[in-house]
C-alpha cells in the first residue's frame, strides 16, 4: 500500500486540534448560557473564561505543530502537552458538574 502524501498527516493533525478548540468553545458557551438563563453563579463565568483561554492555547499549539508537519519536521511531544491535556480534562469535569448542579 502506498504511503499517503506528507500533507495528509498535517491536515489530520490540524483538524484534530481545531475540533478540540471548537469543542472547548462550545462547552464554554453552554456554561455561559446556563449562567445567563438559570441562577448566575460566578463560577460559571470563570469556567467560560477558562474555556476561551484553553481554546486559544489549543489553537496556537495546533497551529505550531501543523507548521512543523508541513515543513517536514516531526514534532516531539513537548512538556506543555501533558498539562494542557490535564487542564482540558479538568475543565470538562468541572463544566459537567456546573451544568448538572
Amino acid at each position: 500500500m502506498a504511503e499517503p502524501p506528507p500533507t495528509l498527516p498535517a491536515e489530520r493533525t490540524a483538524l484534530a486540534w481545531s475540533r478540540t478548540s471548537l469543542a472547548l468553545l462550545g462547552n464554554g458557551a453552554l456554561v455561559l448560557l446556563r449562567h445567563l438563563h438559570v441562577d448566575g453563579r460566578p463560577v460559571e463565568v470563570v469556567l467560560a473564561a477558562l474555556a476561551v483561554a484553553l481554546a486559544v492555547a489549543v489553537a496556537l499549539v495546533g497551529r505550531h505543530r501543523n507548521r512543523l508537519l508541513l515543513r517536514g519536521d516531526t514534532p516531539t511531544v513537548s512538556r506543555a502537552l501533558l498539562p494542557m491535556g490535564w487542564l482540558i480534562a479538568g475543565f470538562c469535569v468541572f463544566a459537567t458538574v456546573a451544568l448538572v448542579l
